[in-house]
This record gives C-alpha cells, sequence and structure tokens, in this order.
C-alpha cells in the first residue's frame, strides 16, 4: 500500500522517543516487561495507558488469556484502543519517533514483525517513525531492517546492548554499525543505566559509544535517554563526535534542574549541543501527561532553543 502523507505542520511537537498504544504493542510489551523484570518497575507506563493500581498489579497473577482480556479491556475504556493515535493529536504532537526492538530469541518473546508495524504507521495521519530494532545476535534480523530502510515511516535502526547482553563495542554489532555508516541511517542505541539484575548496570556507559565513533566514523548515532546517569560524559561524547545527538527521554523536563538526577549537563552543554538534544515523552502519552511534560520545558528558560528541544532540529537532523 502506499503510505497516506504526514500531516506537515512545523509548529507542532516532536517526540524523540514515545509510542502510539496499539493493542499487539502493549501485549508485547508486558510480556518484555515481565521477562526483564521490569512488570513491577514500570507501573508508571501502565498507568499512562489508564490501568489503575490494582489492575496493574494483577497482570503478574493472570494466565496469558485473562491477562490479554485486560489489556483490551483497559484499550476499550480508555479509547486508545479505538483511536491509537487520539493522545498525539490532542497533545499537538505532529512527529513521533518510536524505538523497535528485535529481543534474543531466549527471552522467548518475539517482537511484532517491523513491515507490519511500519503499515500500521503509515495508516495514521501523525507522522510516526519507526527505528527498526536489531538484535546483533541474530544477522537475519539486520537484514530485514535494512530491507526496510527505505519505507516512508522508517527513521533508521535500533540497538539496546541491555537486552542483548553486549556492550555497542562488540565485534557482534560491526555488520550493523558498517551497513549503519555505509546507508547515512541513523543509530539510535539505549544509552542509560538499567535494572535488569542479570546484565552489569553500566553496559551502555558512554565510554562504549566513543569507542564505536573513534572506530566507525560519522555515525548518526541519537543517545536513547542522554547517558543517564553518565549524562556529563555522554555530552562530553557528544561534543567529540558531530554526528550524535541526545535524547532525554523518560525523565521529565523539569529534573534537568535538580543536579541528583544528573541531567544538568544537558542545560549547562546546550549551547555546545545546539540543535542536538532532544525532549521525548519516553512512552506512550496520555495528551494531559504530554502536555505537562511540555509545559515544563518551556519553564526550563531555554530562550530561542525552547523549539530546537521542542523539535524543529529533530527533524532537520533526521534529514527526511
Amino acid at each position: 500500500m502506499n503510505p497516506t502523507n504526514p500531516v506537515a505542520v512545523p509548529d507542532l511537537l516532536a517526540d524523540a522517543c514515545g509510542e502510539v498504544p496499539l493493542l499487539e504493542i502493549v501485549q508485547y510489551n508486558t510480556e518484555r516487561h515481565e521477562r526483564i523484570g521490569y512488570l513491577d518497575r514500570f507501573a508508571g507506563y501502565f498507568r499512562q495507558l489508564g490501568f489503575t493500581d490494582a489492575e496493574h498489579r494483577s497482570l503478574k497473577d493472570l494466565s496469558r488469556s485473562a491477562r490479554a482480556r485486560l489489556l483490551e479491556q483497559v484499550g476499550q475504556r480508555q479509547g486508545w484502543l479505538a483511536d491509537p493515535e487520539a493522545h498525539l493529536r490532542a497533545a499537538g504532537c505532529g512527529l513521533l519517533l518510536v524505538v523497535g526492538e528485535a529481543l534474543p530469541a531466549h527471552m522467548g518473546v518475539a517482537a511484532l514483525p517491523p513491515d507490519q508495524v511500519l503499515e500500521r504507521y503509515a495508516r495514521l495521519r501523525t507522522d510516526v517513525r519507526l527505528f527498526i530494532g536489531v538484535d546483533p545476535h541474530d544477522p537475519a534480523s539486520l537484514d530485514r531492517a535494512l530491507a526496510l530502510a527505505d519505507h516512508p515511516r522508517a527513521a533508521g535502526l535500533a540497538v539496546s546492548p541491555y537486552l542483548a547482553g553486549m556492550a555497542i563495542d562488540h565485534p557482534s554489532y560491526r555488520k550493523t554499525l558498517e551497513a549503519a555508516r555505509e546507508r547515512d541511517l541513523v543509530l539510535w542505541v539505549h544509552a542509560c543505566a538499567h535494572f535488569r539484575a542479570d546484565v552489569a548496570y553500566d553496559i551502555e556507559h558512554p565510554r562504549h559509544l566513543d569507542a564505536v565513533l573513534v572506530r566507525h566514523g560519522a555515525l548518526r548515532i541519537i543517545f536513547g535517554h542522554a547517558g543517564w546517569p553518565w549524562a556529563d560524559e555522554a555530552c562530553v561524547v557528544a561534543m567529540r563526535h558531530a554526528s550524535t545527538a541526545l535524547e532525554f527521554a523518560t525523565f521529565p523536563p523539569v529534573v534537568l534542574r535538580e543536579p541528583g538526577w544528573s541531567l544538568t549537563p544537558l542545560l549547562a552543554h546546550r549551547a555546545t549541543l545546539r540543535g542536538r538534544i532532544f525532549f521525548g515523552s519516553g512512552a506512550t502519552s496520555s495528551p494531559a501527561r504530554f502536555g505537562r511534560l511540555v509545559r515544563q520545558l518551556d519553564e526550563l528558560d531555554l530562550g530561542g532553543d525552547l523549539a530546537l528541544w521542542r523539535g524543529n532540529a529533530l527533524r532537520d537532523w533526521l534529514g527526511k
């Protein structure tokens, strides 16, 4: 099918890391969270989708079929099942980047086929683009991603080292990195501390990205979640390599003023990194939540940089 033309409204906001609430994606995320030990920790994700606290707590005890029924009931009750982009339109979000995954087979959870996701996004009026997930354990996942890279709703490639269990400078990523460089594809890299108990907490430290950039040249890389809690070092790496950018999704903008959150370097280095720092919601957002995040961004006193952080620079940086 031919993708519908997205609505091009320059003043609308952009979300550098969000999600469209489709039932099959919520089902996948629920299983994924359970397998990596995040089901309880990510209560906020389910709260944003309209689950009550009791409904969220019940997920871990439900059978697969009962869990599926609950997800569908909540989706129907909250309206996102009937109209998955309603929250984007209501929030005025005109560009949304979604990060896809390709989990290792041993996890026993299969992500949705990216071709199906791209075609679902092509039916939306909002400009939604997908970073197609690549699993370094599975060379075929890279082949599939590259075959779809020219799709109008494809944003580039995505890798999550904490899920793969190996840092981005591991030799298993070589073909992915070379392909991204040769085809000038943007690579989104999950780059922050995580809470999997079976994987080293610093497997995504910015030093691993620096090693990759030194070795592979001008790769266009977005540092997912701004390298938290090593945002100061992520900024240094970004200053060393002009082809990189940072998005600080998952963290409400208000914490950028709080040193304890280790995100203050984004403000300190905003002039040097102008046009390369992007706002993201981190997950699906109700219009009310998205509006709160944007208001917090407005209150950071960014001056002329505000429009860049809210998305204008992101459109330019993507280059499509």
